[in-house]
């Protein structure tokens, strides 16, 4: 998911000869999401054990999150389409929120280890 760390770097939006990088890193985050998202649906069915009901809990959880921010992100895509040269700072905003979402994800996953 290179796409992803690459987010918090985010080309300047006030120059609109950018704004085909925002919609090639605004493509990659839609693309690695919905990746995350199948790949958590896979891991759930994988999971056995005595905690696997949990883990499927919790991988629901996750897999609704990601598709959602991928929701959110095609949404933005459809929406530039539409608005072909205007400042995009919304797309910007959000990227932020994807990553702060993932990055929330990542800690807690990392703290119950």
């Amino acid at each position: 998911m290179n796409s992803l760390t690459a987010a918090n770097y985010l080309p300047p939006l006030d120059n609109p000869h950018e704004r085909a990088a925002v919609g090639h890193e605004l493509a990659a985050v839609l693309h690695d999401l919905v990746a995350l998202s199948l790949t958590g649906k896979q891991l759930h069915w994988m999971a056995t054990g005595p905690l696997s009901h949990s883990l499927h809990l919790q991988l629901d959880e996750l897999v609704e999150s990601w598709r959602s921010m991928a929701d959110t992100v095609a949404e933005r895509v459809r929406s530039r389409l539409r608005r072909v040269g205007e400042v995009d700072v919304v797309s910007q905003d959000v990227l932020i929120g994807v990553t702060r979402e993932l990055e929330k994800q990542q800690w807690q996953l990392r703290v119950q280890s």
